[in-house]
């Protein structure tokens, strides 16, 4: 047990003295608020600008209008027979082809500077106008109001037990453990690859496996890397809980993490453990099996990307929680963490289906755990070269 301790304190502060591993830890939890502000300040400032040029008397020119359609009046509309030159209070003209009635065409005509971020902005405008256009006869000015305004939906679920309205904090956790999950997989999955190729190439593993049992190495670089991604993911679950709700709050959106059932934290915590612990074994595996790091980096693509396997699909997965999709992936170990945490989480998943799709994940743990060891064994002391199949058959058993 101290051997393992001391290889574990090593691994440790050989990764938390790293430069990438601090910026990584400290900016990642900055870095993602900074890019929900951008995309979020992104979405309303095409709207924004629009109305600051109009309010700074730019008006908007509208010619060929069709005789079925009734142009209300508005002061930053004006309509004429042809367009107008472009000018700073000339922000744009839209032009209705000769043959509208059949192809629906218009042209929108603006600066070149501003003509991509108009045809953003203005095309919700233009629907509104041609709607309005073409039913202003049949409709009273409530009415019109209702047609340009979107519906305000408020979802419910039903059950056996009633119908609730819907609880968007179930989405949180779900959320927040797709994000740690990948990330920390990301980073933890580089350093044991590089931990273990490194001391293959160096010829420093025969040293260490001639001082201990492998067993006791391939678990302390388990422990003492496992704690600094645990460490990473600490952090930036706190820097979420910190930053997520204040920018939330200047979006518009409540969110309260007290309401998050505890239940949820729990099976994410438990889940993230075992997954973890699965991909930890088996990039170590493949770390000893490689004959470098960048061989060992093209042999871990396929465990990685069926890591994400589950967001390609996501949408079929949200569609129907209970379905043969979310089944199967929920019971393949390498695609059960992310797919377990949502069914559980969004859905109403019966306990058996819960408890079977753990086991299976806790099968592919140690099922995991037992071929990194016996790799490990193989691919350790094969320097400069990679097993063959034939070895690793043999080696396995």
């Amino acid at each position: 047990m101290n051997k393992i301790l001391i290889v574990a304190g090593f691994e440790f502060m050989q990764t938390a003295k790293r430069w990438q591993f601090l910026l990584i830890t400290l900016g990642l939890p900055l870095f993602v608020a900074l890019i929900f502000w951008l995309s979020y300040i992104s979405q309303t400032h095409a709207g924004k600008s629009l109305d600051q040029a109009l309010k700074g008397g730019s008006k908007i020119y509208i010619s060929n209008v069709p005789q079925e359609l009734v142009i209300a009046s508005a002061p930053e509309v004006i309509v004429v027979d042809s367009c107008p030159e472009i000018s700073k209070k000339v922000l744009a003209c839209i032009r209705f082809a000769a043959d509208w009635n059949e192809t629906g065409k218009v042209d929108l005509i603006a600066s070149e500077q501003k003509a991509l971020g108009l045809a953003t902005s203005l095309r919700k405008r233009i629907d509104s106008l041609i709607r309005e256009g073409l039913l202003s006869s049949r409709l009273n000015a409530q009415e019109m109001q209702r047609l340009n305004q979107p519906p305000s939906i408020v979802l419910y679920f039903q059950n056996e037990h009633g119908v609730f309205a819907y609880d968007y904090h179930k989405l949180l956790v779900p959320v927040l453990f797709t994000i740690i999950f990948i990330l920390s997989l990301s980073t933890a999955s580089t350093f044991l690859l590089q931990s273990v190729s490194e001391e293959k190439e160096n010829r420093t593993m025969e040293i260490l496996l001639s001082a201990m049992r492998d067993t006791e190495l391939i678990s302390g670089k388990v422990l003492g890397l496992g704690s600094a991604a645990m460490t990473q993911v600490f952090v930036w679950m706190l820097g979420f809980v910190l930053i997520v709700p204040a920018l939330a709050k200047n979006m518009g959106i409540s969110i309260q993490f007290l309401q998050v059932p505890l239940s949820h934290w729990i099976l994410a915590v438990v889940v993230l453990g075992m997954g973890f612990l699965m991909y930890a074994a088996i990039m170590i595996g493949v770390g000893a099996l490689g004959a470098n790091y960048k061989d060992s980096q093209q042999m871990s693509s396929f465990f990685l990307i069926s890591s994400f396997l589950p967001l390609y699909v996501l949408q079929m997965v949200a569609n129907d929680l209970n379905g043969s999709m979310a089944l199967i992936l929920g019971l393949f170990p390498l695609t059960s963490p992310m797919v377990i945490i949502l069914r559980f989480c969004l859905g109403s998943i019966a306990m058996w289906d819960l408890l079977l799709s753990l086991f299976c994940l806790g099968l592919g743990m140690l099922f995991s755990i037992f071929m990194a060891v016996r790799c490990f064994r193989l691919g350790s002391l094969s320097y400069q070269r990679r097993p063959t199949w034939k070895e690793i058959r043999h080696s396995l058993w």
